[in-house]
């Protein structure tokens, strides 16, 4: 019998008179993060997780891990798992330590949430080298109070996780957090003040030569016979101040993407707008929605249509989305049930404020030894953003790429104590540090790419990011 509290959620929930706006909120009494997630072919945000309180977090470097905060200190004791070489295995290892009533609410019910760094695959796999990194692998929260709001159906949820409370203590706790979650709704109207700044000079670590001569490289590799496909990326540095919770709002107004995320962990703020979902599960139910093929967006509804046309039609664009489903089939297949791997809406055409591109969906069920940690480690990364094969393709993006990626091309999301897991590859994301902003875009390089048009394709995954930067400016937003 565990000698640690039990944690037990206490929620309470409402029907605003009107619809609110979480991001407002979160800036008067966030702390943390701010997750929100958006229809397809919608415009609209139709779920919004933020934390409240949240003074728990765990850090996973390459030689340490560190776990802060009065709760998970009281929770999590020292194990061997926690010196594993593996980031997921660690995360697990304290996730499962935490003593805890499980909810039954939908979707994220308490747990953390966080990202994982793309070196995070250096240390699941042997047959990659390690790199030395001056960054986290994986950071969390643990959030002790948070709110949810559901667009769709217009409930607003604040939950917060009690240590062995009794009859008494709940129904205390049920009326405090009921009278602050109608201090919440009328909080919400304020506006919001934008700040302007200049941004007086653009870097990239690769100039448009030295980024078509590594093109030009990972072609060979994939003409010897070495790979199929590799994703290269680069990097744009902006040396700028700016307030992080303004550059999500301009990110979200620009590029209201799949999933929109705020990550506040101190020295780094993660803000992204993702199209892309790594994999998400709930139970033994799991899915991944790999994203391939892209072209950019018409002037108008018919040269929209007729740039999608073009897309579907491309033998190379084509060629890469069949062959990183089937990565994504095999990811699924490693942990999942024999005969339960379909894909389903396949090549079907995903339309974002300066890109569409070309989307599929796999689904499966889980093994019964398998967990969503499992599921997790699958998939990860992406063979959207790193190539196929997969590990073969990274060791030659560590040969290639200058420096190391970061959370680029990581994910960002959660694991939740109702075994549900939702996670985001980090793409058309900000790496905000306290002088500098920095956005990192790659390309899918295949046997018939051409290196000026992968530059190009870097440039036009960058266009949602520098325009959301150019607001700042007070340039319009047309």
């Amino acid at each position: 019998m565990s000698s640690k509290p039990k944690l037990h959620p206490v929620r309470v929930k409402k029907k605003p008179k009107k619809e609110i706006d979480p991001g407002k909120i979160y800036k008067e009494k966030g702390k943390g993060f701010l997750l929100e997630t958006k229809e397809l072919e919608s415009d609209r945000i139709n779920y919004s997780l933020l934390s409240i309180e949240c003074n728990d977090k765990i850090q996973i470097n390459q030689n340490n891990t560190k776990v802060t905060g009065p709760i998970l200190e009281e929770q999590v004791t020292e194990t061997d798992e926690l010196n594993n070489k593996n980031p997921v295995n660690r995360i697990k290892s304290i996730f499962n330590q935490i003593n805890v009533y499980n909810p039954t609410f939908p979707r994220f019910a308490g747990g953390i949430v966080g990202y994982f760094s793309f070196e995070t695959i250096h240390q699941i796999s042997n047959k990659l080298k390690e790199k030395n990194l001056n960054h986290p692998l994986a950071e969390f929260y643990f959030p002790k109070k948070f709110l949810k709001y559901n667009h769709s159906t217009n409930e607003l949820s604040l939950i917060k996780y009690l240590k062995d409370p009794d009859k008494t203590q709940i129904k205390s706790n049920r009326r405090k957090l009921s009278q602050e979650l109608q201090e919440i709704e009328s909080m919400q109207q304020k506006q919001l003040k934008h700040k302007k700044i200049e941004i007086n000079k653009i870097n990239s670590n690769y100039s448009q030569k030295e980024y078509e001569d590594i093109v030009e490289k990972a072609k060979r590799y994939i003409q010897e016979g070495e790979t199929y496909q590799i994703v290269l990326s680069r990097r744009i540095d902006i040396p700028v101040q700016v307030d992080p919770l303004e550059l999500y709002f301009n990110l979200r107004k620009v590029n209201p993407s799949s999933y929109l995320y705020h990550l506040d962990f101190d020295e780094r703020k993660i803000i992204g707008s993702s199209p892309e979902m790594l994999v998400r599960s709930s139970g033994n139910k799991v899915e991944t929605v790999p994203i391939a093929g892209t072209i950019s967006r018409g002037r108008n509804k018919v040269e929209d249509k007729k740039l999608a046309q073009e897309l579907l039609q491309d033998p190379k664009e084509k060629s890469e989305h069949v062959m990183l489903v089937d990565l994504a089939r095999n990811d699924l297949g490693r942990v999942s049930e024999i005969g339960s791997v379909r894909v389903k809406d396949f090549k079907r055409i995903k339309k974002f404020s300066h890109v569409q591109h070309i989307t599929s969906k796999v689904i499966a069920r889980l093994k019964k030894e398998k967990d969503m940690f499992d599921a997790f480690r699958s998939c990860f990364p992406a063979g959207t953003v790193s190539g196929a094969p997969k590990l073969r393709s990274i060791q030659v993006i560590d040969e290639l790429e200058k420096d190391p990626r970061g959370p680029y091309s990581g994910a960002v999301g959660y694991f939740s104590f109702n075994e549900e897991m939702d996670f985001a590859i980090t793409i058309r994301t900000f790496h905000v540090k306290e002088n500098e902003v920095q956005l990192q875009v790659g390309a899918g390089i295949v046997k018939d790419s051409v290196p000026r048009k992968e530059w190009k394709e870097t440039i036009d995954k960058g266009k949602a990011g520098m325009k959301a930067l150019r607001l700042f400016r007070g340039d319009r937003d047309e």
